[in-house]
């Protein structure tokens, strides 16, 4: 049995990341709540293998992607909450108005929409690039992929995704992102 103080310090240190991870993929609060409690619940599980930093942090999101993966194929649709749900999730300028903070949001919605109709691994690459911040390399940790793999996804990914951006018609909507696969 692992350190109560030891497994709540892990706890409080990746809670958040893991929660606001599974909300974005998951477009769903009660889902998101879902696969972080199950996501810890197993962490507590393996925890004496779990207690160095990289290993750990990687294995917490790659259980939470798989869960998230599993609840997709359960489900077999993406199920959306309204959005001011998500609020708190997207990151916000202070300096913004409310009318181009939910014009934002209307274009998060849309954008989340279209990585959704994506196959799951290219879910996975770019939810974890562009939303979590990850490298190339801590990507093919969690994902127990090659990183050359890695790097084609994400290049397949935005390919695909700017596709469907232009047919569309939302391509002015959103940076390129160009060349961040490589980095």
């Amino acid at each position: 049995m692992p350190d109560r103080a030891e497994f709540e310090a892990f706890y409080d240190s990746y809670y958040e990341r893991v929660f606001s991870y599974a909300v974005r993929r998951l477009m769903n609060m009660q889902d998101a709540q879902d696969v972080t409690a199950e996501t810890f619940t197993r962490a507590l599980e393996h925890f004496q293998a779990l207690r160095s930093e990289p290993e750990g942090r990687a294995w917490l999101y790659r259980t939470a992607t798989n869960l998230i993966n599993d609840m997709y194929r359960r489900q077999q649709r993406r199920r959306e909450d309204p959005l001011e749900d998500l609020l708190p999730f997207i990151k916000a300028d202070p300096y913004t108005s409310a009318e181009e903070h939910m014009a934002q949001l209307e274009a998060f919605a849309r954008l989340h929409a279209l990585i959704g109709k994506l196959k799951e691994t290219y879910q996975d690459v770019l939810m974890l690039r562009y939303m979590e911040g990850w490298s190339v390399d801590e990507i093919a940790e969690i994902l127990e992929s090659p990183v050359g793999t890695v790097k084609w996804r994400l290049h397949t990914a935005l390919e695909k995704l700017s596709e469907q951006m232009r047919r569309r018609g939302l391509s002015s909507l959103f940076a390129s992102g160009r060349g961040a696969a490589n980095e």
